[in-house]
């Protein structure tokens, strides 16, 4: 609170994502800034995140992780029209509440789609998106990407990516071939190839928006129980 640039991006931050209003985000109620103290006031998620139920359960069920997928490409539709790119998508920014229901949070990093690129490289370094690892400019399908890692980090037990550092962790977001979800035991054929498109290099060669995703995930739930064999690498 010492440092007035960090207190004047945590309130912009904070006033954003109160104007945001989503079953599918978590809310913000107060912001407060008096004297030395700010903060503000955010919805208590009881059921706690994807990524403390995946520290417990490491991978978790393909039917469940599904439904979730589609809440989350709700929330992103929504915060995408409204001009935000979140920035972070991640496990532990996917929230639960007491009824089960998932909601989008932590907008500490959120930019408006209109400003470009962000000053500097921040964010999550398994989830992060090629041009986000590369310092270029991101727009909504950046997040897909990062909910594509989610998805297979939730999924399979492990992020799309490893490496011994941050640098070598980016370098394979850019470099490296991704992993295809139809090698996920258990995963409906039809969501395995509705997720592969979003671990593409190039934005252009994944969905357009969240709210595509979110009707592929739907349509794919829906599909013949044949669909739903167990897959074999």
């Amino acid at each position: 609170s010492k440092e007035e640039e960090y207190v004047i991006r945590f309130l912009m931050v904070a006033r954003s994502a109160a104007t945001l209003a989503h079953p599918n985000l978590v809310g913000v109620f107060d912001i407060v800034h008096q004297d030395s103290t700010v903060f503000f006031s955010m919805e208590h998620m009881q059921g706690g995140s994807l990524g403390e139920i995946a520290m417990t359960e490491k991978v978790l069920d393909p039917a469940v992780v599904t439904a979730h997928l589609v809440q989350a490409c709700q929330g992103l539709e929504y915060i995408h029209k409204k001009g935000f790119v979140h920035r972070d998508i991640k496990p532990a920014n996917l929230m639960l509440d007491e009824t089960g229901t998932l909601k989008i949070g932590d907008f500490g990093i959120a930019l408006r789609s209109t400003q470009g690129k962000a000053e500097r490289i921040i964010g999550s370094p398994h989830f992060m998106s090629p041009e986000q690892a590369r310092g270029l400019p991101i727009d909504a399908r950046s997040d897909l990407y990062s909910l594509g890692c989610t998805a297979f980090r939730l999924l399979s037990g492990m992020p799309p990516y490893v490496g011994a550092s941050m640098e070598a962790v980016l370098m394979a977001h850019v470099q490296q071939k991704p992993p295809s979800f139809k090698a996920v035991k258990g995963l409906n054929v039809r969501v395995a190839a509705a997720l592969d498109p979003l671990l593409a290099k190039s934005p252009d060669e994944r969905w357009g928006s969240a709210g595509i995703l979110g009707e592929k995930l739907e349509e794919a739930m829906k599909a013949p129980r044949l669909a739903r064999r167990r897959l074999r690498h």
